[in-house]
């Protein structure tokens, strides 16, 4: 004789609390989706932030490039100005 298997019903699964089981897992997985949902979404802000924050740093930088070669540049013209008083002398 064949091995009977047993279909088992909701009803079946109520009683033995199941249910309450799957209820409970189904809960957690939706508190652990919405708590997902709003890191990523804290995340996205955190990126927005911090490209905000690189491209301040970028032109700060650039900035700060620009009055180097400007100083760099009045050196020069200054160094030649002083070589030639030192001619003229």
């Amino acid at each position: 004789m064949c091995c009977k298997t047993k279909q088992i019903d909701n009803k079946d699964v109520l009683e033995r609390g199941y249910g309450n089981e799957l209820d409970e897992k189904d809960k957690k997985i939706q508190e652990l989706t919405a708590e997902l949902r709003n890191k990523k979404r804290l995340c996205a802000t955190y990126q927005e932030q911090l490209t905000a924050f690189m491209k301040i740093v970028e032109e700060h930088s650039d900035l700060l490039s620009k009055k180097v070669q400007n100083v760099v540049s009045n050196l020069k013209e200054f160094e030649c100005i002083d070589q030639e008083l030192s001619q003229h002398r």
